[in-house]
């Protein structure tokens, strides 16, 4: 990806209008569009800030506070109906406000609860928190849902990572894009849009740096480090008061400039038809009633399930390097550095890789990373199953442990993985629906939205934590199932992307038919 970045740039350079070109290339915004571009722009850079900076505290708190067999029982029978009833409540309050204010109302309970936890909850876990003999005493009872009892005894950690959870789906996929739609023209949307996510992942790279350097990444240090949280919950409210004020600033001051804002056609999606919303029910039989649609929600369930196996086992080796919260937390704040660089990279390339090539070996790229990468991450996990003892005493990681060089190689996977989702699969899983008819189109979209983005966020939970129930409740003894499980999704994925990639070549060339 990177060789082709630097081919399109001395492609550039060899054109008549070199200068131009790569003025296009690198900063495609020009004179007033920068009062609008840049507080969007910045904007989305802080919401990503608190959803890199949540994703690191959330895992650093539930994974070495309650276990990381906890995740997937959070993801699939918490987190799922919380976003379910947040949705809910968003509904509910555009009925009686305009919503304007209802991004008031969410951002002010996210910063009431924030605080809550930095300054109470946090501190204060021994009055919160069950005691640990009557956890003995249910697990005892019911061995089976232990992990439903542990997430019982810290509660306070498991509200916080579904609180994370909605943060994402709620202030970044609902309340930014809503704003982004409102402000930006359906002619500057190809030009703003990329430049939106170039810099907003600026903010995965500063949680990064400002984690690790909060947190006491000493492994031997005191679990409950109160001072590198409270900090890094400070920051969460800063940015979120900075976002407040870029809203306001862009509600009251962008969006009343006729000169920076069609007011007849205010937005891209304004010239859109209003998108249909369909049930789960109804989802359903669009997709089973058509072949095409089906493999499409294959490709998006597939990633979801694959990528969440894969995380959860990840996941618990770094917890045998890091065991304290705070190190834990320093960690994944270097994975988010590290994934935001990558995913600046990826999303350059991404474009140029699919014109160039073919939509089926664009397509493939992201399974097929995947399946090598999850190969190389099992094979070293095999390799150091007699060395987790002595990762967790040792004081530093060292290429020398087998157990940390997983870990590293799991790291990149992850990152690849999330890297070429941004920059391949979104756009080549879009593209598959230019080819339908206007009604499959919109039905079509609808439906793998519904089907495939349920089911491949909780998919992979519900296949671990049924696991964990059914066959042992211990998730280094069920690693050697996981990996079977997730290198079948994605020779399924595969082999997927395969079909719909000849019926995608079909059904363009009818189309193309069709027209002459």
């Amino acid at each position: 990806m990177i060789f082709v970045v630097f081919t399109q740039l001395r492609e550039l350079k060899m054109k008549s209008d070199s200068k131009s070109s790569l003025r296009d290339f690198l900063w495609p915004i020009y004179g007033a569009e920068h009062k609008k571009f840049l507080p969007l722009s910045v904007m989305m850079a802080l919401v990503l800030f608190n959803y890199s900076m949540l994703r690191s505290v959330k895992d650093g708190l539930v994974v070495t506070g309650i276990g990381t067999e906890a995740v997937s029982f959070l993801k699939t029978y918490f987190v799922f109906p919380s976003a379910i009833l947040a949705t809910f409540l968003y509904s509910l309050l555009c009925q009686f406000m305009d919503y304007k204010k209802v991004f008031y109302v969410f951002a002010g309970l996210f910063g009431l609860y924030f605080f809550a936890f930095g300054y109470e909850f946090f501190p204060n876990t021994h009055h919160y928190h069950v005691n640990q003999a009557t956890i003995d005493s249910l697990c005892q009872w019911a061995p089976r849902f232990q992990w439903f009892f542990k997430i019982y005894q810290s509660w306070t950690f498991c509200t916080f990572y579904i609180i994370a959870e909605l943060w994402g789906s709620m202030m970044l996929s609902l309340f930014f894009w809503q704003l982004a739609n409102q402000i930006t023209k359906t002619s500057e949307a190809k030009r703003f849009y990329p430049m939106y996510a170039l810099i907003g992942n600026l903010g995965l790279i500063a949680t990064g740096t400002l984690l690790r350097y909060v947190m006491n990444t000493d492994i031997e240090a005191d679990v409950d480090d109160v001072v590198g949280f409270k900090a890094a919950i400070n920051m969460l409210l800063v940015s979120l008061v900075l976002i407040i004020a870029l809203n306001w600033y862009v509600q009251n001051v962008v969006a009343t400039d006729p000169a920076l804002v069609d007011q007849d056609q205010p937005a891209a999606a304004g010239t859109k038809k209003k998108k249909v919303k369909l049930g789960f029910w109804e989802s359903m039989k669009v997709i089973f009633s058509s072949p095409y649609l089906g493999l499409v929600a294959v490709l998006v369930v597939c990633y979801g399930i694959s990528t969440v196996v894969i995380e959860q086992v990840w996941k618990e080796r770094v917890k045998i390097v890091y065991p304290t919260k705070s190190a834990y937390t320093a960690f994944m704040g270097s994975f988010q550095f590290y994934q935001g660089i990558v995913t600046m990279i990826f999303t350059m390339a991404g474009a140029n890789i699919m014109r160039r090539c073919s939509w089926t070996f664009a397509s493939m790229l992201t399974p097929l990373m995947i399946l090598v990468t999850g190969i190389l991450f099992f094979a070293f996990i095999y390799a150091s199953s007699g060395s987790a003892s002595i990762a967790a005493a040792s004081t530093a990681a060292t290429l020398s442990n087998p157990i940390y060089v997983a870990v590293v190689i799991g790291m990149i996977q992850n990152i690849l993985s999330k890297g070429t989702k941004y920059a391949l699969f979104d756009p080549t899983q879009k593209m598959t629906y230019a080819p339908l008819s206007d009604d499959m189109k919109t039905k079509g979209m609808s439906a793998v939205e519904v089907i495939g983005g349920r089911l491949g966020k909780m998919g992979g939970g519900l296949v671990v934590s049924t696991l964990l129930m059914v066959v042992t409740p211990s998730l280094a003894q069920l690693t050697p199932i996981l990996s079977i499980v997730s290198g079948l999704i994605v020779l399924v994925w595969i082999f997927s992307v395969r079909v719909l990639g000849k019926l995608y070549a079909a059904a363009l060339a009818e189309q193309e038919k069709a027209k002459a």
